[in-house]
Parts: structure tokens; C-alpha cells; sequence
């Protein structure tokens, strides 16, 4: 996947979620900011962000556990550290807790299942500092996603066969004690997300 060049449907459709993260930042963070980006190895958000945001970025980290994703990464020369880690995995993530303002993953938790949904989620809320904020993006099966996946694959384009879209009712006991002040579903892009952002909270 990594090694592919970026779809320019991909590139077109990120504009879209690019804005909403700068949004919530600038509407919820009110410092410079050190930001975390679960499953951002490779990431297609970090140079945007750092050259839009008008909150000054101090750093912009990533977890991922995929060497190449990781490489990738760093050889963007971002100020900022590239860890390969398993998310699912709390110990090896205890060093960097309570480390980063803003902690986010765009299209990270659908590709998981069951109790590791809930440790990713959680992973979020403890990298994140005290007053920080979480967002979380997760495809959710609304008739339009269903309509446009469902086309991409008699297509013969579609290309995450894990991806298992997620509707809030599943996920809701995962945030039982974050302070959630926004919860809204991205209908600009084809392939609906489910956006959820929190203030960090004790899980």
C-alpha cells in the first residue's frame, strides 16, 4: 500500500478532511501544539498541517507499525519523532504518555476488531496531555458510503477488503468518561467518516 503513488482520488477527498482537523485545532487548541498521528506513517496530513495551521506546530510524531510507513516518514525531515509500535499494544507506548496536545488517526480503527478497537481508542486519550483533544475519523456505513464502495468494487479499485465501517452505537462505550464536543459525519467525502473529538479525559 505504501509503496503505491497516491490516487488522486485519495489527494482530492483528504482537502476535505485537512480542513476539518485544522478546524477543531484551531477552534479547541489555543497554543503552539505538539501533535501525534496514530497509524501516520507516511502521512498525508503532517506537511499540510504544519504549513496551514495557524497554531505554531512545535512537533508532528507518528506511531505505525509498518517499517516502510515509518521510512517513509522520515525522510519527510519533519521536527518530530517516527516510532514503530504496535497501537494495540499499551506497554510500548508508556514512555510517550501524556506527551502531545492534539492526538489524531484518519482511517486508522476499521481495520481492527473487537477488544482492540477499545485499546486504540484508549491509546488516543493516554498519549494526549491534560486539556488536550482526540479526534478520531472512522468510515461509517451511511447509504452513501455503502453506494460508493459498493461501486469501487464491481469496479475492481476497491482496495482494503478489512476496512469495516463503524457506526457510533459500536464505539460509544469506548468514550464513556472523554468529554465529547463534537460529533459530526463528513458527508463531502465520498466514502462517509464519522468524526468524533474529545477532550482528553482519565479512561
Amino acid at each position: 500500500y505504501y509503496l503505491k503513488p497516491r490516487s488522486g482520488f485519495s489527494t482530492f477527498t483528504q482537502k476535505f478532511t485537512l480542513h476539518k482537523i485544522l478546524y477543531y485545532i484551531e477552534k479547541y487548541i489555543h497554543s503552539s501544539v505538539d501533535i501525534m498521528e496514530l497509524g501516520g506513517g507516511n502521512s498525508c496530513f503532517a506537511e499540510s498541517l504544519i504549513k496551514s495551521c495557524k497554531m505554531p506546530i512545535k512537533s508532528y510524531s507518528i506511531i505505525d507499525n509498518c517499517e516502510v510507513a515509518v521510512d517513509k516518514f522520515r525522510q519527510m525531515n519533519i521536527p518530530g519523532d517516527a516510532y514503530m509500535a504496535d497501537v494495540t499494544s499499551k506497554e510500548s507506548m508508556e514512555r510517550i504518555e501524556n506527551c502531545f496536545d492534539v492526538v489524531y488517526s484518519i482511517g486508522l480503527i476499521e481495520h481492527f476488531r473487537g477488544k482492540d478497537i477499545e485499546q486504540i481508542i484508549k491509546a488516543h486519550f493516554s498519549l494526549c496531555k491534560e486539556n488536550g483533544m482526540v479526534l478520531i475519523s472512522v468510515p461509517t456505513p451511511t447509504f452513501q458510503y455503502r453506494f460508493v464502495r459498493s461501486l469501487m468494487e464491481k469496479m475492481g479499485v476497491w482496495g482494503f477488503p478489512d476496512e469495516k465501517p463503524i457506526k457510533f452505537d459500536e464505539i460509544r462505550d469506548c468514550f464513556r468518561e472523554a468529554d465529547i464536543v463534537d460529533k459530526t459525519i463528513n458527508y463531502k467525502l465520498p466514502l462517509t467518516q464519522l468524526m468524533i473529538v474529545a477532550k482528553k479525559s482519565i479512561l
